[in-house]
């Protein structure tokens, strides 16, 4: 809801309650307000218990995330979400990974989400020089390979196998 709408909202119960009922209508406005600031203070700390629950800057799939990210997301949908805190990586950035150290980085701007990028796992070591994927020491401690076995052709599981006389059997069509 609209900051705005909500406090034109509250100001016309209590003139209503007022009005209408007198001093007992401005009390049950009153307690109506309350209500709803207890639901969406109770929201909060759901969402906070979940994100408490989670290793900070967790996600289980940093491309679904990604998928379901958009600008001008709020950061408790954002929590919601991914079930976890991010991790701060930069000014107003924060990064969620996944099992497969792919990660998603979120740039957020007045608990809004403005922009994010998605960073994979590939990308990180081959532009790394000093990882164990890019390094010349690591290629070369590698075992010789086996010889090489030819594939055999495979067949979709759900295409027949073709049959020597099937091909011969089909008469061509004439159309």
């Amino acid at each position: 809801m609209n900051k705005y709408f909500g406090i034109a909202l509250t100001v016309a119960a209590f003139v209503a309650g007022t009005v209408f009922f007198g001093w007992k209508g401005a009390i049950v406005a009153l307690s109506g307000v309350v209500f709803y600031l207890l639901l969406q203070f109770s929201q909060l700390m759901k969402v906070m218990r979940t994100a408490n629950a989670s290793p900070l800057g967790h996600v289980s799939s940093a491309i679904m995330l990604q998928s379901r990210l958009h600008v001008g997301m709020k950061l408790v949908d954002l929590i919601k979400l991914t079930r976890s805190l991010g991790e701060k990586v930069g000014p107003e950035t924060y990064r969620w990974t996944d099992a497969g150290a792919d990660a998603v980085d979120v740039v957020m701007a007045r608990s809004l989400v403005v922009s994010w990028t998605l960073v994979r796992a590939a990308d990180v070591a081959s532009a790394a020089p000093g990882s164990a994927l890019g390094s010349a020491s690591a290629l070369d401690d590698r075992a010789e390979p086996a010889d090489e076995v030819e594939p055999a052709a495979t067949l979709s599981p759900l295409a027949p196998a073709p049959t020597p006389d099937t091909a011969s059997d089909r008469a061509p069509s004439a159309r």
